[in-house]
């Protein structure tokens, strides 16, 4: 199900320009750069920009999330969460996954 659902939109994405694939970790890491990527690629600043700078001065910050610490960033960035996965469960989800939409996702195989 994981290759079929992602090739689709792999395909989509070849189809419409407006969908664009972002990795999780990728905003985690570079949030601002991806963020900045996004608003140009979808010409949000041409479109809002205008509207949205009168309205700037009104907004509030967004308070942060209790349950993303600091703690929960460094789990992401140094890729802890891999240590969950047994080598036999590594080798059988890469004998399962397609390589190529992993490359094409910008993700590599780890074994």
């Amino acid at each position: 199900e994981y290759n079929f659902f992602y090739e689709k939109w792999m395909d989509f994405s070849l189809q419409d320009e407006r969908i664009m694939h972002i990795r999780y970790s990728d905003l985690l890491l570079n949030t601002h750069h991806i963020l900045n990527k996004i608003s140009a690629k979808l010409e949000l600043q041409n479109k809002f920009s205008r509207k949205l700078f009168g309205e700037l001065n009104k907004l509030q910050k967004v308070r942060e999330s209790e349950k993303f610490t600091t703690q929960k960033f460094k789990y992401y960035k140094n890729k802890e969460y891999m240590d969950s996965y047994s080598k036999e469960s590594l080798k059988t989800i890469n004998s399962l996954i397609n390589k190529s939409l992993i490359k094409k996702l910008g993700y590599e195989i780890i074994n």
